[in-house]
């Protein structure tokens, strides 16, 4: 790790030259990962925007998972001094660490502790020294040979003063209840969800679900690794999209490469992931669903009022039971083994009534708004310096930056076609598409008649085994009339094969021979996507009606998607 505090010397006789403004103040953050970095970078805004302050990292080593942690450092921008110099140094007015352990004791300075997640709920016995106390709230981490090591605990709701007062009634004194500043950030970013939405790919009536899992045996993922694959193929693709959310603590024990081959199939068929620092609080805010476990993801989406549905059964065996997470917990409903996702999504959906949970998570969330202000009071309190007379402003998060693999190439297309006799539109056709892995043959439990539809970039097996065969580019360099022919020829199981002319029309040759031109046209305006327009035409010819048919137009419905094909008479 780069420590370049270690080779800028800010504090010797030919230092003070070299200042553009002098600070008054300095103020240690004491990292451990990632995460822990997060919740810092969450609280120190409200003291580092100041110039009187100065801000430098250390890192406490010993956590298992501090692989990223470096260049997580290095990208925000940080000065980090080594451990050994910053815990001899007497330089340093103020530390604050959003993780606690005896270690601590060796900071010469005041130190602020808070929590990294939603208030303080795990069992964590290697941590506490005992079986009952929630991690950060343990005589064995608050306390060395009778010595409470924190200046100040920080505590987001008074629920935890009666638990500390249990666990390690010495540290009560130093409590001071300063609210949750990561659940502040969400609040103040709550008008941006429609921003968030398009960011995700959420659009045209589509819904989001989201994932998320914490680390460890008892997470969403350890209960249920396949899950995000089995929502991109089982959720309608023009109805819903999946983001998921990890824990940085599964990217960096397992490390990035590994969670992205893991999760590669799930991720070229739709699939957002979040990355391990931000974005996951804008995907909650975005979320129509949250599925998860006892993390502290699913807890705020439950604080947001999102329908939440627990996946993970072993979850409440690490969560103190008398911690407003435990009760949660006990009242979320569950996802059973083996139940169908779309089922279990719109069930939740519907079960959900507004503010259900709020007085379970009220007992957590307490302060609300109020952290920046309350933080920045213990700060410079602590600091002995005036603050300042601005407002301690909260933070709206980023928009997120998803990641997704390669766009899905083949789709099971269950399609319900409505016929009107009418002199308009020759009726209606209602399509449902389910993304197909490079790596699946088809989906269990898929519609009766849903039928297979691949493009052209499409995997072999998947081009022999679909009557339908799309070329989606409008610039591709061979000629759509010759690429028609070719495919057909190659590909002896395709019934209906078609190439874009441009972001209208349509080229289509039945396997007969029979060619038909198409244009399409949005209900909103714009062009309808290629595949829509040829599972529809599809949809029409398959149950043997004549193209003809068509030549006043077909409505087409997919999601919130509406528009209307029509066909001109075959050639000859």
């Amino acid at each position: 790790m780069p420590e370049w505090g270690a080779l800028r010397d800010r504090e010797g006789p030919r230092a003070a030259y070299r200042w553009t403004w002098r600070p008054e103040r300095r103020v240690l953050a004491v990292a451990r990962n990632v995460t822990s970095v997060t919740r810092l970078l969450d609280v120190l805004p409200v003291a580092a925007a100041d110039p009187r302050v100065d801000v430098v990292f250390t890192v406490d080593r010993g956590s298992a998972f501090d692989l990223g942690l470096a260049e997580f450092l290095a990208d925000i921008g940080a000065t980090v001094w080594p451990w050994r110099r910053a815990v001899r140094s007497r330089a340093f007015d103020l530390a604050v660490s959003a993780s606690v352990n005896a270690g601590l004791r060796r900071i010469r300075a005041p130190l602020v502790t808070l929590s990294h997640g939603a208030g303080y709920n795990r069992l964590v016995p290697s941590s506490t020294g005992d079986g009952f106390s929630s991690a950060g709230l343990s005589r064995h981490e608050l306390t060395h040979r009778g010595r409470v090591i924190p200046a100040v605990l920080g505590l987001s709701h008074p629920e935890q003063l009666e638990r500390l007062r249990r666990s390690c009634p010495a540290a009560v004194e130093r409590a001071v209840v300063v609210g949750d500043p990561c659940f502040d950030r969400i609040r103040v970013s709550l008008p941006r969800r429609d921003a968030f939405r398009r960011r995700l790919g959420v659009r045209d009536g589509r819904r989001l679900v989201v994932v998320n899992s914490t680390w460890g045996g008892r997470g969403t993922l350890a209960a249920a690794l396949e899950l995000p694959r089995r929502l991109v193929a089982e959720l309608p693709a023009d109805e819903y999209r999946v983001a998921l959310i990890l824990h940085p603590n599964i990217w960096y024990w397992h490390d990035p490469f590994q969670v992205r081959a893991v999760l590669a199939d799930a991720l070229d068929s739709g699939l957002r992931l979040l990355p391990p620092r931000e974005g996951w609080r804008a995907a909650l805010i975005a979320a129509d669903v949250v599925i998860g476990d006892h993390g502290s993801t699913s807890f705020y989406g439950a604080a947001l009022d999102r329908p939440t549905l627990l996946a993970s059964p072993g979850a409440a065996e690490q969560i103190d039971p008398g911690s407003p997470t435990g009760a949660l917990l006990r009242a979320l409903p569950a996802l059973s083994p083996g139940e169908d996702l779309r089922a279990a999504v719109e069930r939740v959906r519907a079960a959900h009534t507004p503010g259900r949970h709020t007085a379970i998570t009220g007992r957590t969330l307490g302060a609300p708004g109020e952290s920046a202000r309350l933080l920045r009071r213990e700060f410079y309190r602590l600091m002995r310096l005036p603050e300042p007379e601005t407002e301690a402003l909260v933070r709206p998060v980023p928009e997120p930056e998803a990641e997704t693999g390669d766009r899905p190439r083949a789709f099971l297309v269950d399609a319900l076609l409505r016929a009107d006799p009418g002199d308009g539109p020759a009726g209606t056709v209602t399509l449902r598409r389910f993304p197909v892995s490079p790596s699946a043959g088809g989906r269990p439990g898929a519609p009766p008649g849903a039928f297979l539809l691949a493009l052209a970039e499409a995997g072999l097996r998947h081009l022999n085994g679909s009557p339908v065969l799309l070329r989606d580019d409008p610039e591709a360099e061979t000629p759509a009339a010759r690429w028609l022919d070719e495919t057909l020829a190659d590909h002896p199981g395709c019934l209906l094969a078609g190439a874009a002319l441009d972001t209208r029309r349509l080229l289509l040759r039945h396997a007969d021979g029979r060619e038909l031109s198409t244009v399409a046209y949005r209900g909103t305006g714009g062009a309808l996507e290629p595949a829509l327009v040829i599972a529809a035409v599809y949809a029409w010819l398959r149950e043997g009606r004549p193209p003809t048919g068509l030549r006043h137009g077909l409505r087409v419905r997919a999601g919130g998607t509406e528009g209307s094909v029509f066909v001109t008479p075959p050639r000859g």
